[in-house]
């Protein structure tokens, strides 16, 4: 009974965590670009899903992120629904490749991985919804990108002790 307690608690906590983070990204503050539908921001559920990834197995966290999709596509995007849920699972999947061989590899090819898939990311979002990519837009991604890498490696080295990296 206490270990279904305990799971629970886990997933509670979560979710919570998962609430606030929503929160907390919809009234960060963002860089507005010269691109009018650009706009430069942290992306902190998708650092959540790599943290979430490397605690926890991956196809757990997969379903998760489907929801987490299909979420924000209700909230922030109704044209496109069931792209920010591909995309979050997609991610989720290659983190879970990266999980898998996180052994054999190296600190600065981990660190590649991960910024060539956030910048996938991004940009295939980008790319679908303004329907129109020049070079100012990827180098705003590119700087977008660097941004979410720096802050996912700043809380890996602070809260997690390098868990990651």
């Amino acid at each position: 009974m206490y270990l279904l307690l305990n799971n629970y608690k886990i997933i509670i906590n979560n979710l919570l965590l998962t609430a606030l983070l929503i929160f907390f990204q919809s009234y960060f503050p963002s860089i507005t670009t010269s691109e009018e539908l650009l706009l430069i921001k942290f992306d902190f559920l998708l650092i959540y899903l790599i943290y979430l990834s490397f605690l926890y197995r991956v196809y757990l966290i997969i379903v998760f992120a489907f929801f987490i999709g299909i979420f924000q596509d209700l909230l922030v995007q109704s044209d496109t629904v069931g792209l920010y849920s591909f995309l979050k699972v997609l991610f989720v999947y290659f983190i879970g490749y990266l999980k898998d061989s996180n052994k054999i590899w190296n600190g600065k090819f981990k660190v590649s991985f991960l910024l060539i898939l956030i910048f996938s990311h991004s940009f295939l979002y980008h790319y679908i919804f303004i329907n129109d990519i020049n070079y100012y837009s990827i180098f705003y991604i590119l700087i977008e990108s660097l941004m979410n890498l720096i802050l996912l490696i700043i809380i890996d080295k602070v809260i997690y002790n390098g868990k990651i990296f």
